[in-house]
């Protein structure tokens, strides 16, 4: 139609291939950019505060001097998942995370350095951080596995948000058009269970490719689920305003 706004699959095609482009290009600047991960580097040998030496460095999930109880720098290669005394894989017992979540919190809130030195004050703010970036991370089966992505040095990009399959991406198109076409609340629960559905069979397919260390296979299956998530996302807004109407 003359003046419509309308996006063809073949025009929607050539625009996605010329954004791909230049997402490869972005992916290979930010791939040089990040250095592989490198496990095992020194963590603390000694205490600031006192004259305790280590035979072998602390465990990376620890914070404190065994000798004066002060509170330690971070080891400079510690990931979240050590910080939850966690095996790094995709399936996690979430139930433990939380437990060892509160733990943390408990231990290194800044409230409990109100009273200590400037340098425990500034070290307390920072674990405290951390643990709450690595709960957030954790706890979310796709934040997990891009954070997994990044270690193994496959890092998905930020604006990498559509599928590459052109099938794949046509049925995500499909799948957006539904949530945007709903038009009553039982409509709109029967497409937000559709695609709970798709994200729970993505999940499995991404578990499987991480287990296998399927670096592409999981790179393409955590672009997919980044997208299904969304779309989720949009299902349970539009559920709640039709409930409304």
């Amino acid at each position: 139609v003359p003046g419509s706004h309308t996006i063809t699959p073949a025009l929607f095609s050539q625009q996605r291939n010329l954004k791909h482009m230049l997402r490869l290009a972005r992916l290979g600047a930010h791939a040089l950019a990040r250095a592989p991960f490198r496990p095992q580097r020194l963590c603390v040998t000694s205490c600031w505060s006192c004259d305790w030496k280590a035979a072998e460095p602390l465990p990376k999930h620890s914070f404190f001097c065994p000798s004066c109880n002060v509170l330690q720098p971070p080891c400079p290669d510690r990931t979240y998942f050590d910080l939850f005394e966690s095996p790094a894989q995709f399936n996690v017992d979430v139930a433990a995370l939380e437990r060892r979540y509160r733990k943390l919190q408990s231990a290194l809130h800044p409230d409990r350095f109100s009273l200590k030195s400037d340098r425990e004050k500034a070290l307390s703010l920072g674990h405290s951080s951390e643990v709450n970036k690595a709960f957030v991370t954790l706890k979310s089966p796709l934040q997990r596995a891009l954070y997994l992505l990044e270690l193994l040095g496959a890092p998905v990009c930020e604006d990498e948000s559509l599928p590459q399959d052109q099938d794949v991406l046509m049925e995500m198109m499909e799948l957006n058009t539904r949530v945007m076409d709903c038009e009553t609340k039982e409509e709109a629960e029967a497409v937000e269970k559709d695609i709970q559905q798709q994200v729970d069979a993505v999940t499995a397919e991404l578990s499987t490719a991480l287990d296998a260390s399927n670096k592409d296979a999981a790179h393409d299956a955590a672009v997919r689920l980044r997208y299904m998530t969304k779309a989720l996302s949009k299902a349970t807004r539009n559920k709640a305003i039709l409930a409304k109407t």
